[in-house]
């Protein structure tokens, strides 16, 4: 189509889906550029929250410890964990209902607390009991435990993300959360060809079994 409407050769049933296409584009999220089925974005929000589209609860909500995921184990990396958050998210909520905010920011919305609640423990289940190995440079391997999230709920984005700051605050007090200071949470044991561990700083875990 695009090189048809350069060329000028568009009858009026391709333009119009030649429009539909672009206003699809500019309301779907991305990743890296790439888009993600069936979440919206920001712009997508807007649009719904302007058209009086939005459910009654807004739910606001973003990983634990990304930055540090992101720092430690590199963007793509930090990418795929997007995309695992939004597609768990979008399984639980539907289509239509996931907007990526931006980052591992994500926006979803329900009819009750009840229903929100109750798909948000399950998006935390799947998303925890997520384990994959990941290879370090000198050849061993680190463990990302799963991901956490934390979230917030409200009548609109602002409430919701109040809510948020207050469920992160119990997440940090619970061990669930860190400050940068205070260590990434990132990554456990986990063991290499040469049977070598290593912990979430990358240090050997056992060195009294090391030469």
């Amino acid at each position: 189509l695009k090189r048809a409407r350069a060329a000028g050769a568009l009858n009026p049933d391709q333009q119009e889906a030649y429009i539909d296409l672009l206003e699809q584009d500019r309301e779907t999220g991305k990743v890296a550029g790439r888009p993600m089925v069936g979440i919206g974005n920001k712009t997508a929000y807007v649009d719904a929250l302007m058209q009086g589209k939005l459910m009654p609860v807004q739910v606001f909500l973003d990983a634990d410890n990304f930055k540090a995921l992101n720092d430690r184990f590199g963007p793509d990396v930090g990418d795929d964990a997007i995309r695992l958050i939004a597609d768990v998210v979008r399984a639980e909520f539907g289509d239509g209902n996931v907007f990526h905010r931006g980052g591992d920011e994500f926006l979803t919305q329900g009819m009750t607390q009840e229903e929100v609640d109750a798909k948000m423990a399950r998006v935390q289940s799947v998303l925890a009991n997520y384990a994959v190995d990941l290879p370090l440079s000198d050849g061993r391997t680190a463990t990302l435990p799963g991901i956490g999230v934390s979230y917030g709920t409200g009548a609109n984005e602002k409430a919701a993300d109040d809510s948020l700051k207050q469920d992160k605050q119990r997440r940090k007090e619970a061990g669930l959360r860190f400050d940068r200071r205070e260590g990434d949470g990132v990554g456990r044991v986990g063991s290499g060809a040469d049977g070598a561990r290593t912990d979430a700083s990358g240090t050997d875990a056992n060195p009294q079994d090391r030469p």
